[in-house]
């Protein structure tokens, strides 16, 4: 496996199982054993837990691909997503907003699936465009 089939891993993850709603692709690009570290279900099952929860939360969410990075079997995805949230998220309750976060997708590939998932993104810039206020602890 090379650089072209960790591109279109993470290519299809975003596109095609995050965009287009097509989860039933999960099983062509992640292990049955891989671990998405943002979760406590193991395996696949915890990746598809975390796409369809991000469905649930932001049923019209748009997906835009901004750049993918691949290596032998690392990959990276920038991406950023809009949506409104009609349920709760990070405790916080919907209001109708709109808000656009981008977030970091990194897979480690082994025999040209998905091994490990980690996601990084401004978990505070979303809260705070759904209206959370953020204090000053020391005021």
């Amino acid at each position: 496996m090379g650089r072209e089939r960790s591109f279109e891993v993470m290519n299809c993850y975003l596109n095609d199982v995050c965009a287009d709603r097509k989860i039933e692709l999960l099983d062509q690009i992640a292990a049955e054993d891989m671990k998405d570290w943002s979760q406590t279900i193991p395996g696949r099952a915890g990746l598809e837990y975390h796409v369809r929860d991000f469905w649930r939360i932001f049923p019209d969410v748009e997906v835009k691909v901004l750049r993918i990075i691949a290596d032998e079997d690392q990959v990276v995805g920038l991406w950023r997503f809009k949506g409104v949230a009609v349920a709760e998220y990070w405790g916080i309750q919907p209001n109708g907003t709109p808000i656009a976060v981008t977030v970091s997708s990194t897979f480690r590939l082994a025999d040209g699936l998905i091994k490990d998932y980690w996601i990084i993104y401004n978990a505070l810039d979303a809260i705070t465009q759904m209206g959370a206020e953020i204090r000053d602890p020391s005021a």
